[in-house]
């Protein structure tokens, strides 16, 4: 997992290679598509009292996550079927922040320096007082202003999903994505909202320009 960060973030061109209030209500996102290119890929969301259960995808084959919770609401562990059968878990310390991550059978801690900056075996990440990520191992990354396709999901974060499934960074945020800058990276995003909630985007990675659209 190494300077996973960046390596992830640049993948769909290798490849090609608590609920809030306001405009937008409860809506969550029920499928997502990102098309660029000669890539395709679909995300399909089920739910169940406000939280994730649910997440399909066929990013790397057809596969299915099913997500459980703990007693404070937080996502702890996450099934798969399909192409991808490894389990992912997730513990968390005395104050709810997620301390460790456990995939392919490998645990790795996650130490915080301060209330929003963690180290993940190496990889430096920061997050939003939302849980949205905002900085990468020395990538900036902004977020737009209305509402994400993830505001009204409870239970996961932009980091434990980003942890689960690598391209969920492009649309599950609290907040759109709005530019991702430094370290060899470079990608603005135009975003277009309905009701106050992210309807699509369209932006650039590696020279290839990217469309996203959003169903609730």
């Amino acid at each position: 997992m190494k300077k996973v960060f960046l390596f992830l973030l640049a993948s769909m061109a290798m490849v090609s290679c608590g609920s809030d209030d306001g405009d937008g209500g409860s809506k969550r996102p029920s499928s997502v598509t990102i098309v660029g290119g000669n890539e395709s890929y679909l995300f399909s969301m089920t739910y169940d009292k406000g939280r994730l259960n649910t997440l399909s995808s066929n990013y790397g084959g057809a596969h299915t996550f099913t997500f459980a919770y703990n007693g404070q609401g937080k996502v702890s562990t996450v099934s798969a079927t399909g192409s991808t059968t490894d389990p992912i878990a997730f513990t968390y310390d005395g104050s709810g922040k997620l301390s460790s991550v456990t995939r392919s059978g490998q645990t790795f801690p996650v130490t915080w320096s301060d209330a929003t900056t963690a180290n993940i075996d190496g990889s430096t990440v920061k997050v939003d007082e939302r849980g949205d990520i905002v900085m990468m191992d020395g990538a900036i990354v902004t977020r737009d202003t209305g509402k994400g396709a993830f505001a009204n999901v409870k239970g996961v974060d932009g980091l434990t999903l980003y942890l689960t499934e690598i391209l969920t960074f492009y649309y599950a945020g609290k907040r759109p994505l709005k530019t991702v800058t430094g370290s060899g990276v470079g990608v603005v995003f135009s975003n277009e909202t309905q009701g106050g909630m992210l309807k699509s985007a369209t932006f650039a990675s590696s020279g290839t320009t990217y469309t996203m659209n959003i169903t609730y």
